[in-house]
């Protein structure tokens, strides 16, 4: 199969994707939008636009094209071209200022093996690009590793409530001792974020919304609406 490389004059993410791809041996045509690909990719828009995404800035590139299947954006062309299908829930298309990169949630779901993601994940910082990587709590073997391989430069933990509460608001079960190790693991990243979100759950009251607290002498904390809390370590 011959894949097609739609990317622009100068685009770095481009540059990536075709390395990824030379380096692997995979044929590919690099059709250049802003020259002499420019009338290729205008038949193209017109017959696969629904399957392109406008961002703030644009269309953002590299998008590959198989002859049936889009896949827009460095992050998901990598991990399609390591895995097929196999990462999309765990990679996905970002929009992020200059030299960095996202979309990138090694807990989107159980997954024992992240072999496929680490990889992807490698060579991204291999050639330069600044890592957020968005988790939530599940598989902290996978955060340990890109922690440990000094893979990230920023960790975004969205918190979505006690671990028992997982299966109700995300649709996917979390253990407790997953919650608490990636929670570890995320402060000891120099530069994190926590976020805080709060959403109607049903419970035996009927719907409502879920709590944390935070056992202390007389002044109990509770958990009452969205925040994010942020640490930036000098």
């Amino acid at each position: 199969m011959t894949y097609t490389l739609f990317s622009t004059t100068g685009c770095i993410r481009c540059g990536i994707a075709a390395a990824f791809m030379d380096e692997r041996s995979i044929s590919y045509d690099k059709p250049d939008v802003l020259g002499q690909g420019k009338d290729a990719f205008k038949e193209f828009y017109r017959d696969y636009r629904s399957a392109v995404t406008r961002g703030p800035d644009g269309i953002a590139f590299p998008i590959l094209f198989t002859g049936g299947t889009v896949i827009q954006g460095l992050g998901p062309v990598l991990a399609f071209l390591q895995a097929g299908n196999v990462l999309d829930p765990f990679v996905t298309l970002d929009h992020p200022p200059h030299g960095w990169i996202s979309g990138l949630d090694p807990s989107a779901r159980p997954m024992p093996d992240g072999t496929d993601f680490l990889t992807v994940t490698r060579f991204l910082k291999k050639n330069g690009l600044n890592i957020q990587v968005d988790v939530c709590g599940r598989n902290p073997h996978i955060l340990k590793s890109v922690i440990t391989e000094r893979l990230c430069d920023k960790v975004v933990f969205t918190l979505h409530g006690p671990a028992s509460r997982y299966q109700d608001l995300t649709g996917w079960p979390l253990e407790e001792p997953d919650l608490s190790e990636s929670l570890s693991l995320t402060t000891s990243v120099k530069d994190y974020t926590i976020l805080l979100p709060v959403q109607p759950v049903s419970t035996p009251q009927g719907r409502g919304y879920p709590s944390l607290r935070m056992k202390r002498p007389r002044q109990p904390v509770w958990w009452k609406a969205p925040r994010a809390a942020k640490n930036t370590r000098s």
